[in-house]
């Protein structure tokens, strides 16, 4: 197992309870160590300001207090699916093989704590930072024009309860696989079941992150195993997979243009990767030229980006 930390920091109007992130992070995981801190912030207002000089503070304070740690600033746009998509990616694959990459989602959109949710599948792990204050999330409301509090419920116990779905859910799909007749019946199967899960996991991760409480350091626990089953199982890309994506990054082709592209692969090896591209998101639907989705195209340009970055730091 690799030692190391990898930290990608999501930044909003926070500041100290990152760098408090880092100390925590480094101390809830005996004989690690923080290798690189990526600060990413918006390019966009209303946020733009604020968290360029956060970048800034949050880069100094990390370089003092873990003056072996690397530091990489990134600006990039919160509301773009993209944009998101390629900040990840570039960091995933820049740092493949280099350590276990954490995302600090302390203070950022609803959209990067989704699709950074998405990346646990390709090995990424979330947490946040809490305020000491925050002994108890409550939510304002309105009610019969008098404004009132209600204490929002912990949320634990739906982890749990999704969990036991999951593992009914993925019962019923093996069953179902036995009983299906064609392999693109058993492809629309896995889709659906793939789908669901994951915007079940979404949907209880922002529950989670609302109800928080002061404990310092929450990990989300994607990879929980019970009877010997991880929960996600991580999403590895083969070369034909990134392949598929560099060449469909600007434009779109159809299954004949892709196999003049890459005639070391059969046609059959291209169809059956193109299916798995489509089930994880990044390949939109199925027609006579194939083309990617928003966060297929940014996990292709990140992928791109990152290439180049260890190229040129190869020179």
């Amino acid at each position: 197992m690799n030692k190391n930390i990898i930290s990608l920091i999501v930044l909003g109007y926070e500041r100290d309870r990152h760098i408090t992130g880092l100390h925590l992070l480094a101390m809830n995981k005996p004989g690690q160590r923080v290798r690189k801190v990526y600060i990413a912030y918006s390019r966009r207002e209303p946020y733009f300001s604020i968290a360029k000089e956060n970048a800034e503070y949050i880069s100094h304070i990390a370089t003092t207090f873990f003056p072996e740690v690397d530091v990489e600033t990134i600006s990039f746009d919160v509301d773009s699916l993209e944009d998101i998509t390629k900040l990840i990616a570039y960091v995933i694959e820049t740092e493949k093989g280099n350590g276990e990459v954490w995302i600090d989602l302390t203070s950022t959109t609803k959209s990067v704590i989704s699709l950074s949710t998405f990346f646990t599948l390709f090995g990424a792990r979330i947490y946040w930072v809490v305020s000491p204050n925050a002994d108890e999330t409550q939510e304002e409301y309105i009610e019969e024009g008098k404004k009132t509090t209600r204490v929002k419920k912990r949320v634990t116990q739906s982890f749990i309860t999704m969990k036991k779905s999951f593992f009914q859910s993925l019962d019923d799909l093996l069953s179902s696989l036995e009983t299906a007749k064609t392999q693109e019946e058993k492809t629309k199967k896995k889709e659906e079941f793939f789908r669901r899960t994951i915007q079940e996991y979404v949907d209880v991760t922002m529950e989670q992150y609302k109800t928080r409480k002061a404990t310092g350091l929450v990990e989300i626990p994607i990879r929980t195993v019970e009877k010997r089953r991880t929960l996600l199982k991580p999403i590895k890309l083969r070369n034909i997979h990134k392949k598929l994506l560099a060449d469909l990054k600007d434009n779109s082709l159809t299954l004949k243009e892709l196999q003049q592209i890459n005639p070391d692969y059969s046609q059959m090896a291209i169809r059956y990767a193109l299916t798995n591209l489509y089930s994880i998101g990044f390949l939109k639907s199925k027609k006579r030229e194939y083309s990617l989705t928003e966060i297929g195209k940014g996990y292709a340009i990140g992928m791109e980006t990152a290439t180049a970055s260890h190229s040129r730091s190869q020179i």
